[in-house]
């Protein structure tokens, strides 16, 4: 059961990540930025994960996992720091950049370190996928909600130090418990023999599946684009409805838990990555999500909005990491241009969102861009997985 402790790790540096996001968008809205400057921190953060993850595909490795883990934490540690001393609007920006270095180190290499500590290959493959979802969501979702009671509740005037601090306790954690369970891991697999063929026999042997990590980055992109405009645009669109802030905390923390919770009870899947059915159901509550972000007007609306979106989500992105590491020999290659697909898209996103709702004055204008990428995803999702043989996946 200890080996389980691994995914605590993202859920707890996805509390960072996530309060971080929260806590400086939403300084800068109090401030009267508008719609296309309060993008502009988790633009900084995106363009400095995208930007590293895309060189450290070149150093990434289970060997090299647990020292990347810890340089990662250690950078998100200088970050926050910096976000706390030196806390002018301007200053922000270059801040969250330096966040952003360190997630990508953290998010590149753990997802290596994930796979390699599981004995198992394939029936550890999908409960590591479905475990690292449910984690990692969970966090991101904490992150909103433990903002929002510490900033709304603990202290309203100076509740974001405390957010701040919180999260750089969370990281130095991290880095530092990381070797003591490389060296627990180490030592179970030298403990536990391999399984038993009788068992293995009943599990599905994923290497003779076509690798479809294109189709999971193409989707994923899209599906990532349509969080980001929910996670900076919305808040705006908040803001001018008068939702107050620990209610929009707790709507963006329903997108990620609902996307967590969705992501566990994938746990036992076998097949359906590979089908078509079951892809077209999760885009349909990707727009119906949001439909109703765009049409809401009540809170209730954006609620029910938030919980139906993160099935959606939830579905996407456990595709993206399955289809990333049922490979192995490219899977340290395949994780980091996954982070460099979640970072540029956490760009384009909240600029083109924001800079549409400052020329147009419509801040329903990107969810109705983002619902209809999704319907153009659901054609390419057709088009692809009809071509797998039927025979593979019965």
């Amino acid at each position: 059961m200890l080996r389980f402790i691994i995914f605590f790790f993202p859920a707890m540096v996805d509390v960072v990540i996530g309060t971080v996001i929260f806590v400086t968008n939403l300084r800068l809205i109090h401030s009267g930025a508008g719609a296309f400057a309060c993008t502009l921190p988790v633009t900084a953060w995106a363009f400095g994960h995208s930007f590293f993850s895309f060189f450290v595909a070149k150093i990434n490795n289970a060997q090299r996992a647990p020292f990347l883990i810890t340089c990662g934490c250690a950078i998100m540690a200088l970050g926050l720091l910096l976000l706390i001393f030196l806390n002018a609007p301007g200053m922000q920006l270059y801040w969250m950049l330096v966040t952003g270095l360190g997630s990508a180190l953290f998010f590149c290499s753990f997802q290596v370190f994930m796979k390699a500590s599981d004995k198992d290959v394939h029936a550890g493959l999908v409960r590591s996928t479905a475990l690292y979802g449910f984690a990692w969501s969970c966090g991101i979702a904490s992150g909103p909600f433990i903002a929002s009671f510490a900033w709304g509740y603990i202290a309203p005037e100076n509740g974001w130090k405390y957010c701040y601090w919180i999260s750089v306790a969370l990281v130095v954690f991290v880095a530092a418990a990381t070797w003591p369970l490389k060296y627990y891991i180490d030592n179970f697999h030298r403990k536990i023999p391999e399984p038993a063929a009788a068992i293995n026999k009943s599990r599905v042997d994923y290497s003779r599946m076509p690798d479809l990590v294109w189709l999971g980055w193409l989707t994923a992109g899209i599906g990532c684009l349509s969080v980001a405009l929910i996670r900076t645009i919305f808040p705006y669109k908040a803001g001018i409805l008068k939702i107050s802030k620990d209610e929009l905390g707790f709507i963006m923390a329903l997108v990620s838990y609902s996307q967590g919770f969705f992501s566990l009870l994938l746990v036992k899947s076998r097949y359906w990555m590979y089908k078509i059915v079951p892809m077209l159901l999760f885009s349909l509550c990707g727009i119906a999500g949001m439909v109703l972000f765009w049409c809401g007007t009540a809170t209730w609306q954006f609620y029910l909005a938030a919980f139906i979106f993160g099935v959606y989500s939830g579905g996407f992105f456990f595709c993206l990491v399955f289809h990333s590491l049922v490979h192995p020999a490219k899977s340290g290659k395949y994780v980091s241009w996954n982070e460099v697909i979640v970072g540029f898209t956490g760009i384009v996103a909240p600029l083109t969102g924001g800079y549409l709702v400052d020329v147009t004055g419509d801040r329903n204008l990107p969810f109705i861009i983002a619902a209809l990428l999704i319907v153009s995803i659901i054609a390419v999702q057709i088009m692809t997985l009809r071509k797998i043989d039927p025979a593979l996946v019965k």
